[in-house]
């Protein structure tokens, strides 16, 4: 089946952009900061003070700018910093001296060699129960260079330590209130249509890339994703033909999902302590009986997946903070008016109980638009998300069914996985008209792993329309039991 060639475009042929955490150490291992985090509870009125170790790599002297900075968790789940003398409400920058610093708050640090950082923390009275951050930051005051001659670089960049403070308190204290602020329906654009479309057939006819380059790269970008026109360059016209037909597969997939009715739903949670979400959609049609009176009938329902995540399931929201998240229609709905309900169950890490917020939003499905839901949606799966607690080395396996919502037409479907420690039973099979198919998928996690953790997709793809996916999920069975943060 050539449509197997989107993957090998997601995972050779682009190159993604993708946002991460602050490392310990810089992007060219030059100098870095030990320990990463401190973690303490301290309560309004108390100081106390931390050692920071600032590593020098480098073959020269290096002096360094130490400040620090508010920190937080935008509307994707991507950290960010707030420049020095700015701040946010759970802000602990105020609280945070150097006590071995000049007035420059600057260190000078030998080659190859170390000094400490002796941070104080000084919680003022009065202060509410709540979690508080702060990111020390050390950055060069000159560029490093790395190489010799033609390969010479010069770069510069800066590493921080995490002060993560929890004023204790009772649990009313913190506030664990969350609301939906936000519940949109995205119809298909058809302008975003059509440019797909034509940018499948140029490349499917011609089988190159040069005349479409700039349109493509924009397109690309839009989602987070790189052409890499000097690798398409060095191949040979064999494989550019592959890298061409691969594209347009991909662009399909891009115009499916347009096609699509989509929903954006934003949790915005008042809580003064990190929280996790995750949201659900239902969609129903109302009718009356014979008696006038009215009922909903339950048409569809799938998970939301947090922006900025690779998988369905929770969102970590910061205190005081909002958090996006994205789903679509996944079965054919007829011309017609629909309720459209979002629910989400939220609270902190590993509570006990949960608390829910809902938002409710009607919508319409024009005729044109129901055709096109009849063409791409074609498959569907029982267990979006399975979320497996383990141990080293262990294995676990669960089954899911497919279900070919075609009531004509069998259904050829491939399964491809994109981590190596997930399997599934069958790599290809064929659905009849409107039945099912029972797959397993199993994980195995290596002996000699400290801690249990990955995330993992199982892609459904089917020969006509959209492809779908099995998310799946690692927890190590110690933090489960204990109770413990997996993902804070």
């Amino acid at each position: 089946m050539r449509r197997f060639t989107l993957f090998l475009v997601l995972t050779i042929i682009l190159s993604g952009v993708v946002g991460h955490a602050q490392q310990q150490y810089s992007l060219v291992n030059t100098f870095g900061i030990v320990p990463a985090e401190y973690r303490e509870d301290l309560s309004p009125g108390a100081s106390k003070e931390y050692k920071l170790t600032l590593v020098n790599n480098t073959q020269r002297t290096q002096t360094y700018k130490i400040e620090s900075n508010s920190v937080g968790l935008d509307r994707s789940g991507q950290q960010y910093y707030l420049d020095a003398g700015y701040k946010m409400d759970n802000s602990a920058v105020d609280w945070v001296r150097f006590l071995n610093l000049g007035f420059s708050g600057e260190v000078m640090v030998e080659a190859g060699q170390e000094a400490s950082i002796n941070v104080q923390v000084n919680v003022p009275y009065g202060v509410l129960p709540g979690v508080y951050y702060a990111m020390v930051f050390a950055e060069p005051t000159e560029y490093s260079v790395a190489g010799q001659g033609a390969l010479t670089t010069m770069s510069k960049s800066r590493v921080g330590a995490l002060l993560r403070i929890t004023i204790p308190g009772p649990e009313a204290a913190f506030n664990v209130y969350s609301t939906v602020d936000q519940l949109t329906i995205l119809e298909p654009d058809p302008v975003k249509v059509e440019l797909y479309q034509r940018m499948i057939n140029y490349l499917r006819d011609f089988q190159e890339i040069t005349a479409i380059a700039t349109e493509l790269s924009s397109i690309l970008a839009d989602i987070g994703y790189r052409l890499d026109q000097e690798a398409y360059t060095a191949m040979s016209e064999e494989d550019q033909g592959m890298y061409c037909l691969g594209l347009a597969d991909f662009l399909a997939e891009l115009k499916m999902e347009e096609q699509s009715i989509r929903i954006m739903a934003t949790l915005q949670t008042s809580a003064r302590k990190m929280i996790v979400a995750q949201g659900e959609a239902f969609v129903y049609e109302e009718y009356k009986d014979e008696s006038g009176r009215t009922h909903r009938r339950l048409l569809d329902r799938f998970l939301l997946t947090p922006v900025g995540s690779n998988i369905k399931g929770q969102g970590s929201i910061f205190p005081g903070g909002l958090r996006d998240f994205t789903g679509s229609v996944h079965r054919p709905l007829a011309a017609g008016e629909y309720a459209l309900e979002v629910k989400f169950e939220y609270g902190e890490q590993g509570a006990k109980y949960r608390r829910i917020a809902l938002g409710q939003q009607g919508f319409t499905v024009t005729e044109d638009i129901a055709r096109q839901q009849r063409d791409i949606l074609t498959l569907d799966v029982d267990k979006e998300l399975l979320q497996y607690v383990m141990v080293p080395g262990g294995f676990h396996v669960e089954t899911v069914v497919l279900e070919n919502l075609d009531l004509v037409e069998s259904m050829e479907v491939l399964l491809v996985t994109n981590v190596e420690w997930l399997r599934v039973s069958t790599e290809a099979c064929v659905i009849p008209p409107g039945r099912t198919k029972t797959i397993a998928i199993a994980a195995r996690v290596p002996r000699d792993v400290e801690k249990v953790q990955g995330e993992g997709n199982v892609f459904i793809v089917a020969k006509t329309g959209k492809t779908i996916s099995v998310d799946v999920k690692l927890i190590d069975a110690r933090i489960w039991s204990s109770g413990g943060t997996t993902n804070e």
